[in-house]
């Protein structure tokens, strides 16, 4: 071949020969380093979701623990007596013990109680503060739902807390919120310290003067560093922390060492990003990604594909050489079989390189379980066969052992009570439970254990079948559920139990009461129900307070329960209603009656004893009803609402009576709830009139009226107001009927004054509800100046049964009406409980003499003393007397006789309409 003709070809296939081996060297290159950038990818992310599960494990872990620090205080009696009194100092006495040890063993920084519009009232961890509106996330989050609000925070200060705030419930009422927190600095130490990672934890400044924090900072970056694991830093991570991107990563050179660094961001309660959490992980054993190595490689190609070229080169130069001589085919032979040598080499040494690579991850895993294994906050143990043959330091801590050789070769009924729940033998069923789970791969149940002092807790177990050629392994994880069982049973007491008496409710009455009727038809015995309440309890409540009716309710519940056997059923049915189931009575009806009676008895005698709460000493009564059964196929309904009817009966009767019901006593009932309806609706529809009857003095002159309440029905014509002012105060419509009352009597009086015959006063009898109502005595006083009255036009009416139940406010309310012009006068003097003692302290104007015994004054020895004696005390008293019903001139000359001042009766007229009072008025 001639020369010119080899250059030609060489000269031809030189440059797309050198593209080529520039574009392969390239290609290389890039595959390399692409290769590089995806495993650092992957594996970035896999430390951001390792690192962000380990960080939400541990704010969740410790979010639990502070709810059942929280519910654990809320049931503490000492603390929440302290709350619900809002004694403030007994509460920092009762909660700082309780804040130092949650702060000494378990980092709580934070501690607070709140009041129900989320103004704080006590902050534990600063009682100096108090009395500002907490404008916090959690605490709002728990305001608008009403629930347990958990979540991070970043504090004033520009630290971060998390928080959790719960509702406080007193007898299904809020009365406030209590909130737990802790600075999350020791939970990211945590984490950095068991995955081996150095961790810079920093905060947006924008963020920082957003919540007006006034900590110096440094301006030469966008970020806050507020915590740090590591004690250096470089330009280009305080770049990297600046950086806003979630998912970046890089890896710095720092110390002769390289680093993985990558972030995840923290969320306040609103999802807000408020946080970046920056971590730093040693990378030198687990990719290639030193710059050195990636020119290295480089150089290789290249100088690779520069020989390739110079051997082209020279190879080509040498073809016609070739042809001529064999020796040089067999060199070229030779070098050709010395480069795929080499390149067999090369993949003998990247496959030594892989297996390598793969022996250090099996270690790293290897280290990982371990680590995951001993730190787990979870109960672990390992089972070969039968027998424990490891465990982690959780588990020693549950069950009190020192070392993990006092639990090797055991069987896990060696560490349980010989038997369980269900009467199992612990030894049996434990086997039985190991080879369900190795049978099935995994197997879940309940356990009971024990610990190394004895005591029995009960556990839930994940047994886990783990392969392992012939051996059988199982994984356990054992967690205490004492606590969700304790949770579990006090639902269960809430669900059947009255919260204030301690009593079963009216749903565990109505469950005792169905078995009682068929286990006494079945054994034809009798049993009673016995409904009881206590007679005016809403006077006490509306008087005293509701704090007081509690104790009241209380201390009844506890009477009754000393009173009946053990067999028997005390509840709270609900309000002040009381039901008593009785069992087993005998077969004879008579005999039943007897022994139900007597119970009752004992009850009502139970109540002759004072009730003593707080400063108050109140003599209370109750009414019984007793309804026995079975008597015929009653229904559990009938034998509830027959065992109601009759109490109502006791209470007709004059309270505190016993009452057996009577078939005919449902009628009455029936009679009443009809006029207590159509009451409401007179009241509704203004049906109600007053009439006014005259007061005389001695001249025969009216000097004043006594408004008097009066109701037409519709159907039975006049309802006299005995018989339906009972039923307002029970049903609490006498505040809309008294209110009524003064309202009109004063109106309508007023109304006279044109035709120059107004009354120097009007009367107007107050019920003692009304009296009683803590709003009484403003209403009084914003009718004084609607109506602009002079002093003593008005005389307020009281009975006897005011001043007895509560003497010293009586008296405090009678001085206060006497200050806005009112005469007080004493109704009925004489029918109760008379004492000149009460008449020394209270301020009075007037007594009046009732009419039971004005009737019989000329016939009765006993009644003319006992009018003169009245008179002659109220007039060594400086009172006024108005004898009511004077029907004739001889009662009314015996009046005169004695002194009596005013006079009041038929003898003089009947009670009158506004018109026909007009009348009267203008003709006297």
């Amino acid at each position: 071949m001639p020369v010119s003709s080899t250059k030609s070809i060489r000269t031809q296939l030189i440059v797309p020969y050198a593209i080529s081996l520039l574009l392969i060297v390239i290609g290389i290159q890039a595959l390399i380093y692409l290769y590089q950038q995806n495993k650092q990818q992957e594996y970035a992310e896999s430390l951001n979701i390792e690192l962000g599960k380990s960080l939400q494990q541990a704010l969740k872990g410790d979010t639990k623990k502070m709810e059942g620090f929280l519910t654990l205080i809320k049931n503490t009696e000492k603390i929440r007596n302290a709350w619900i009194e809002r004694d403030r100092e007994e509460l920092i006495r009762q909660s700082t013990p309780v804040y130092h040890w949650l702060r000494a063993k378990h980092h709580i920084t934070h501690f607070y109680f709140h009041d129900k519009q989320g103004v704080n009232f006590l902050r534990v961890h600063a009682p100096e503060q108090n009395g500002d509106k907490i404008n916090r996330g959690t605490l709002k989050r728990s305001m608008q739902i009403l629930d347990t609000s958990s979540g991070i925070e970043l504090g004033i200060h520009g630290n971060f807390a998390l928080r959790t705030v719960t509702p406080w419930y007193e007898n299904g009422e809020l009365t406030g919120f209590i909130e737990m927190g802790e600075e999350i600095d020791h939970i990211i130490s945590h984490i950095s310290d068991i995955h081996d990672y150095q961790i810079v934890f920093s905060v947006d400044k924008n963020e920082i003067f957003n919540r007006n924090i006034t900590d110096s900072i440094n301006n030469s970056h966008k970020r806050q560093v507020i915590f740090q694991t590591l004690n250096y830093s470089t330009k280009e991570l305080l770049d990297f922390i600046d950086s806003n991107s979630r998912h970046e990563f890089k890896i710095l050179k720092i110390n002769n060492k390289s680093y993985l660094v990558s972030n995840i961001l923290i969320k306040d309660i609103y999802g807000t990003d408020v946080g970046k959490l920056t971590y730093l992980h040693n990378f030198d054993n687990h990719f290639i990604h030193d710059e050195n190595f990636l020119w290295g490689t480089l150089i290789i190609n290249s100088s690779f594909g520069i020989a390739l070229i110079i051997f082209y080169y020279l190879y080509s130069g040498k073809i016609n050489t070739a042809l001529r001589t064999n020796h040089e085919k067999l060199i070229t032979e030779i070098n050709e079989r010395k480069l795929i040598e080499d390149e067999l080499l090369n993949n003998k040494k990247k496959l030594e390189s892989l297996i390598d690579e793969r022996d250090r991850s099996l270690d790293e895993s290897r280290r990982r379980y371990r680590t995951l294994f001993e730190k787990t906050a979870d109960a672990l143990l390992l089972i070969e066969g039968d027998k424990f043959v490891d465990c982690n330091q959780a588990m020693l801590d549950m069950f009190l052992y020192n070392s993990k050789e006092e639990i090797y070769n055991t069987h896990p009924s060696q560490i349980s009570p010989e038997f369980q729940s269900d009467g199992q033998a612990s030894s049996l069923k434990a086997d039985l439970m190991m080879q369900t789970a190795l049978e099935k791969g995994s197997h879940r149940f309940e356990w009971n254990h024990a610990r190394k002092n004895g005591e029995i807790f009960p556990a839930e177990i994940l047994l886990t079948a783990i392969p392992s050629g012939d051996k059988k392994l199982l994984h356990a994880v054992v967690r205490d559920i004492s606590s969700r069982k304790q949770a579990e049973e006090e639902i269960k007491y809430r669900a059947y139990y009255d919260s204030l008496t301690k009593l079963p409710n009216r749903q565990l009455l109505i469950d005792r009461l169905k078995q009682a009727i068929v286990t006494s038809r079945r054994r034809k015995n009798y049993n009673a129900l016995l409904f009881l309440d206590l007679d005016r309890f809403k006077t006490i409540n509306d008087s005293l307070g509701h704090s007081i009716g509690d104790l009241l309710l209380i201390e009844t519940a506890r009477r009754i329960r000393t009173c009946i056997r053990e067999e028997d059923t005390a509840s709270r049915f609900g309000g002040d209603e009381f039901v008593i189931l009785i069992k087993n009575l005998g077969t004879e009806q008579e005999h039943a009656s007897l022994l139900a009676k007597r119970i009752a008895h004992d009850v009502l005698h139970s109540f002759s004893k004072p009730f003593k709460l707080k400063d108050h000493e109140l003599h209370i009564t109750s009414s019984i009803g007793i309804n026995l059964f079975p008597l015929h196929d009653e229904s559990l309904e009938d034998i509830i609402k027959h065992a109601d009817t009759a109490m109502y009966s006791a209470k007709e009767s004059g309270r505190n009576k016993i009452s057996f019901y009577l078939s005919e006593m449902h009628e009455i009932v029936l009679k009443k709830l009809t006029l207590e309806k159509d009451l409401r609706q007179a009241i509704r529809e203004n049906k109600l009139q007053l009439h006014y009857q005259p007061q005389i003095d001695n001249d025969g002159k009216a000097i004043g009226v006594e408004a008097l309440i009066r109701w037409h029905h519709p159907e039975h014509g006049f309802v006299n107001p005995e018989d339906f002012i009972s039923i307002a105060e029970d049903t609490g419509m006498i505040y809309d009927i008294g209110a009524f009352v003064l309202e009109t009597a004063i109106s309508d009086i007023l109304s006279l004054q044109d035709s120059y015959c107004m009354p120097r006063h009007i009367s107007v009898n107050i019920s003692p509800h009304q009296f009683m109502h803590p709003d009484f005595i403003s209403q009084v006083r914003q009718t004084i100046e609607h109506y602009q009255l002079e002093r003593n036009f008005l005389t307020l009416e009281i009975t006897e049964g005011v001043v007895i139940n509560n003497l010293s406010e009586t008296v405090e309310k009678f001085q206060q009406l006497r200050k806005l012009g009112v005469r007080m006068s004493l109704d009925d003097f004489g029918t109760g409980y008379s004492s000149l003692s009460y008449l020394k302290r209270l301020p009075l104007d007037e007594l009046k003499i009732d009419k039971s015994f004005v009737f019989d004054v000329m016939r009765d020895p006993h009644d003319a003393l006992l009018v003169q004696t009245i008179i002659d005390i109220a007039n060594q008293f400086g009172l006024d007397t108005v004898a009511e019903g004077v029907e004739n001139e001889e009662q009314l000359g015996f009046l005169k006789q004695k002194a009596c001042k005013y006079y009041q009766g038929y003898h003089y007229s009947r009670p009158l309409p506004l018109h026909e009072l007009t009348e009267f008025l203008l003709k006297n």
